[in-house]
């Protein structure tokens, strides 16, 4: 049998072993597909867990199609059911990371209360429609190459410190440097 005390230290030392929640929405290519998800749980601390969710399970959206159907499907539909699916895995302690449609889907969530510790958005160009600008930690990346980025005007009403261009095109995502960086980023 424990003494009590024993008990207390043993609870003690389990609530100091919290492990932080990252979830990472994918881009139209879906969870199968999207090798470079396996590239963030690589890089992530120790400390913390991904779960990858797939942006075209989260919207509904019928995979069997090419991309630009699937795209098409969003703009109808799926940014609405995705948004509303993304609501569920509310938590006030957790990191969420969007790539491509992923961190539009993010964003709006965000707007309609979404909780979060904070969000990251990567490429997500389609933001450059999005007049609103949600509550909390946010940070937007974006490749310097991409021809479809949100213009400067749109980006003057953010704060300085919440986007960042890297060197690349539409899918620095994919790219393990990148990946390296940003996890870094998320630790800091």
């Amino acid at each position: 049998m424990h003494s009590p005390s024993m008990s207390n230290a043993v609870l003690s030392m389990k609530s100091t072993l919290h492990t932080q929640q990252v979830y990472l929405i994918t881009d139209l290519l879906c969870k199968e597909n999207a090798t470079y998800a396996g590239l963030f749980g690589q890089v992530l601390s120790p400390q913390q867990s991904l779960q990858v969710i797939d942006v075209c399970e989260l919207a509904g959206i019928d995979v069997s199609h090419s991309e630009s159907i699937k795209h098409r499907q969003f703009l109808d539909f799926g940014i609405h059911r995705a948004v509303e699916a993304l609501k569920k895995y509310a938590d006030p302690s957790a990191i969420f990371i969007g790539c491509s449609i992923g961190g539009l889907i993010l964003w709006k969530a965000a707007l309609q209360g979404l909780n979060f510790q904070k969000f990251i958005a990567i490429a997500s160009t389609r933001l450059r429609f999005e007049t609103d600008h949600p509550q909390g930690e946010f940070k937007l990346y974006f490749g310097t190459l991409d021809p479809n980025n949100p213009d400067t005007s749109w980006f003057r009403q953010l704060n300085d410190h919440n986007y960042q261009f890297l060197d690349g095109d539409y899918y620095i995502y994919t790219q393990p440097e990148f990946i390296r960086h940003i996890c870094l980023e998320l630790n800091q």
